[in-house]
């Protein structure tokens, strides 16, 4: 819930300097706990996978950001 709020802020507003910093920030935070919650605890394999997959998105994402 917290993701959603954060990026649907962040595409309505589009908020620049330190608030939309922050805004990105929590909702990716928010991201990452949800992910590793739902690899660590998913019901059901599905749902294990889905938390993996976007684990090493956000990690992919972060190394090309990092190489760029």
């Amino acid at each position: 819930m917290i993701f959603g709020l954060c990026a649907g802020g962040d595409w309505a507003f589009a908020p620049a300097g330190l608030t939309g910093t922050i805004l990105r920030g929590a909702g990716t935070v928010a991201l990452i706990v949800w992910a590793a919650d739902e690899l660590a605890r998913g019901v059901n394999p599905w749902r294990r996978v889905l938390g993996a997959g976007v684990l090493l998105g956000l990690a992919f994402r972060w190394v090309a950001g990092a190489t760029a």
